[in-house]
């Protein structure tokens, strides 16, 4: 008897040792903030992973003023930031009432996020098998979320899957095979994180532009890539300079990264209202100065003057106007200000071979955004080759050239989405195919094989 009860004593007390250790390792677990949480192991609703650096941090909030529901987030740290800021929302479509939620790595490598009753309201679906039982997710300084199987593999990332914000080291990326654009989009209001109307990604016809929609349609462009810069904004060049394109042929993707001149936080962002608007952190005040916006005025919003119509903005009134030989397609809508009609040609383009009598030119628009849906001629290497090119082919309306940059530009459509800058250094000439009898009382065109002379 003695003999058994010391047994069972001997058991109780080991029970309740590794019952403490089990306390004390889950308390250190949270305690101590940690990076990551492993298969079996589950973050509750005010629990936090916080990255190693403590740039980045994943636990539930609710968004701004609003407390109707939680969500399971990448923010910036307190360290980094002074006010709640969000850069990815996990369940963004299905917020959790009350504060019974949990995020947890299921036994098959999926990453779910579980409502108070246990339910699944978001799961990452992951296609990825994980090849055993030691599955860990961990938050990575770069605000990044990687959910990796035992051997190291991803299985899942949060940077495939973006919501509203774009931060370095991700990808603006298009499936080049199926033309599908990684796409970036907006909170529906500022309290409210699921899906918006305005969404922004490469431009899926592969042009290598990056586009603002609205529900599908096209808000704002950034102008074509130089290999350097987009030619179609004004942007500091301590930001835009940080923009590389590169194409994977194996992969089938192109894709634009953006590395920071500096150690500075900066972000992208797909606002609910259709800005993009990019932040760089003050680091004395733990906040965030405004350093980009786009659209930043009426010219800016895609087609405004619509086709062969050109833009201009004095930071006050904005201003339609038709190209050189074009005229309003209606002028009872340009009368009250209705430019998406656009322009239409006065004289028709004389297409006939060989013609003497009704030669067509070319009109100079200096210093502008160029129209969208250009053609690239790579095989051009100078002006006067590009032009004649454009002469030659009835199809084309317009060209530009600059040869260190963007080299020889086409275009074989209706021009669209012409700005005059303020500043003509920050655009390029466009060249817009005309009749002679378009082109000015005092004009003739001296051609011969290879070049063409202006006499003015």
């Amino acid at each position: 008897m003695a003999v058994a009860c010391y047994v069972s004593r001997s058991l109780a007390f080991l029970s309740c040792l590794v019952f403490f250790f089990f306390l004390i390792s889950s308390f250190c677990f949270f305690a101590h903030a940690t990076d990551t949480l492993t298969q079996g192991q589950s973050l509750t609703d005010g629990r936090t992973l916080v990255s190693a650096g403590n740039i980045f941090e994943l636990r539930f909030f609710s968004p701004g003023n609003s407390n109707q529901g939680r969500y399971v987030g990448i923010l910036y740290h307190p360290n980094i930031s002074a006010t709640q800021t969000v850069v990815w929302v996990a369940n963004r479509e299905a917020p959790i009432t009350g504060s019974g939620g949990s995020l947890m790595v299921t036994n098959d490598g999926d990453l779910v996020v579980l409502d108070g009753a246990g339910g699944s309201v978001w799961s990452t679906n992951s296609s990825a098998t994980a090849s055993n039982n030691s599955t860990t997710l961990q938050l990575l300084d770069t605000g990044n979320l990687v959910l990796q199987d035992g051997g190291g593999g991803t299985l899942w990332q949060s940077f495939d899957h973006p919501t509203h914000t774009f931060l370095p080291g991700m990808k603006v990326s298009l499936n080049t095979t199926t033309s599908k654009a990684l796409l970036f989009t907006s909170w529906k209001s500022p309290d409210d994180p699921s899906a918006g109307n305005y969404s922004m990604g490469l431009d899926p016809n592969g042009s290598a532009q990056i586009f603002i929609w609205d529900r599908g349609v096209p808000r704002w462009r950034s102008g074509q890539w130089n290999g350097h810069r987009f030619i179609g904004t004004v942007m500091r060049s301590l930001y835009i300079y940080g923009f590389d394109y590169e194409t994977d042929e194996s992969q089938g993707t192109a894709y634009y990264t953006y590395t920071p001149h500096n150690a500075s936080l900066v972000r992208f962002v797909m606002e609910w209202d259709g800005m993009e608007t990019t932040f760089m952190q003050v680091q004395e005040t733990r906040g965030w100065e405004t350093v980009w916006v786009q659209p930043v005025n009426q010219c800016e919003v895609y087609g405004k003057c619509g086709v062969y119509g050109t833009c201009s903005d004095d930071g006050t009134t904005t201003t339609c106007g038709c190209l050189q030989g074009f005229e309003p397609r209606s002028s009872a809508e340009w009368g009250v200000s209705n430019w998406t009609g656009g322009c239409v040609r006065k004289t028709p383009l004389d297409c006939r071979l060989n013609s003497s009598s009704n030669e067509n030119g070319f009109f100079t628009l200096p210093g502008v955004k160029l129209p969208d849906h250009s053609d690239w001629a790579s095989t051009i290497g100078s002006e006067s080759g590009c032009r004649e090119a454009c002469l030659s082919n009835c199809s084309c309306r317009a060209y530009a050239y600059a040869a260190s940059d963007i080299g020889c530009l086409s275009w074989g459509h209706d021009l669209i989405d012409i700005y005059q800058f303020e500043f003509p250094q920050d655009g390029y000439d466009l060249h817009v195919k005309l009749a002679a009898s378009d082109l000015g009382k005092y004009f003739r065109v001296l051609r011969t094989t290879n070049w063409i002379v202006f006499l003015l």
